[in-house]
């Protein structure tokens, strides 16, 4: 059997994306992008609760290497979570690089939430949060969960 034939014999699969590329013809690159991301989470059964932006003081400019640091991050946002035995249903969440105008390349983080008081109630790592923020906690002006993502920026 030639190449040719072995070639003519591979069946070629083509990604999901590919096969509704019509529903997207005449929207921008981020209105695609939104309409695919938003499929995607439905159909997966995602439920994302926040929106995470990560500038960094020394930014990558390699994409190669963001993504090496991204398994690191992932790591890290565990971590916090679960600083000891991960479970089966923990948080699932999406890292996306973007490019700034500069070259310089910074992080969104697409996260599931959580039950805030029981992340509150279980033996996990210290964390770090501002006066100001317990304040605001107190005075009824900030949520848990929002004094939860100020810790996890914290601690990363």
């Amino acid at each position: 059997m030639s190449r040719l034939d072995k070639m003519e014999a591979l069946e070629l699969l083509q990604s999901p994306r590919h096969f509704t590329k019509l529903q997207y013809r005449g929207l921008s690159k981020r209105k695609t992008t939104e309409a695919w991301l938003k499929g995607l989470a439905k159909e997966r059964g995602f439920k994302f609760r926040y929106f995470l932006t990560l500038s960094f003081y020394k930014p990558q400019r390699c994409i190669i290497n963001q993504y090496l640091d991204n398994e690191h991050i992932k790591k890290v946002i565990l971590d916090f979570f679960y600083p000891n035995k991960k479970p089966k249903n923990r948080i699932r969440f999406w890292l996306f690089v973007e490019k700034h105008k500069d070259g310089d390349l910074h992080l969104h983080v697409l996260m599931e939430g959580m039950d805030e008081m029981e992340w509150l109630s279980k033996r996990n790592r210290k964390i770090s949060i501002r006066k100001s923020t317990i304040l605001d906690l107190i005075q009824g002006r900030q949520s848990i969960g929002e004094m939860m993502l100020e810790s996890l920026t914290h601690h990363m």
